[in-house]
């Protein structure tokens, strides 16, 4: 499917603020400003860090589902239960793959970490069967007591509800006039002396038309006079 979210989109607003950040720390050294230029495009490109490097070196492009990271290892995978909800497994490191495997009565697997096949032999195959003998609540139960990097595929509703986001407060409610209480999401950027919160409502349609005229250097005279040929 394709992705639910503009990631390009999202990816060039984040390159846009590090390249200003870094075009203001640059002024303080040489005293001189920059042009910042960012394209979307370009900034979905190293993304592909872990694809291009193999694919210059071998030629050969890489096919859906034959990626390590990408379906082809069983120790990083999806995996859906009994109850047909969904597990989430990334034992990549060696110490994590070798308890998950030990703790389901399979130490022969340890030496299959980097097995990629997923025919009807494979790692992969037995534990999308075992995982199917469980429901997704009992898997996380059998497991909780150990460090092998399985979590739960958690819907939206989940995902507003995980202790992990209300622990590092990443929704906000704000007061909107006229609506009640609405719900945002916080900033990811947690600082020691600043807090990044703007606990202020959404603002109403042309509600700082004037104070924005008036700081690009309008007169009064000048904004009225706009306001009466219904410009603004």
């Amino acid at each position: 499917m394709a992705p639910a979210a503009q990631i390009a989109d999202f990816t060039g607003a984040y390159l846009a603020a590090i390249g200003v950040l870094s075009a203001v720390i640059g002024r303080v050294s040489t005293g001189r400003g920059q042009f910042v230029d960012i394209s979307m495009m370009d900034g979905v490109w190293p993304w592909m860090v872990l694809l291009l490097p193999q694919y210059w070196a071998d030629g050969v492009e890489p096919q859906r589902g034959g990626l390590p990271l990408g379906g082809a290892l069983a120790c990083y995978n999806v995996y859906e239960c009994q109850d047909g909800l969904w597990l989430s497994l990334g034992a990549l490191e060696p110490q994590f793959w070798s308890t998950f495997c030990s703790m389901l009565g399979h130490a022969e697997w340890v030496e299959r970490q980097r097995e990629s096949d997923q025919g009807d032999g494979s790692v992969y195959a037995a534990l999308c069967a075992q995982f199917r003998t469980k429901t997704r609540a009992e898997w996380l139960t059998f497991f909780s007591s150990a460090d092998v990097c399985l979590e739960p595929v958690q819907t939206i509703a989940e995902a507003t509800r995980d202790p992990h986001m209300q622990h590092r407060n990443m929704i906000l409610e704000v007061e909107q006039p006229d609506v009640g209480p609405v719900r945002q999401i916080a900033s990811p950027l947690k600082l020691s002396d600043i807090r990044a919160a703007r606990r202020e409502p959404s603002p109403e349609y042309g509600q700082h038309t004037e104070q924005i005229l008036s700081e690009a250097g309008y007169s009064a005279a000048e904004i009225t006079a706009l306001r009466e040929k219904r410009v603004i």
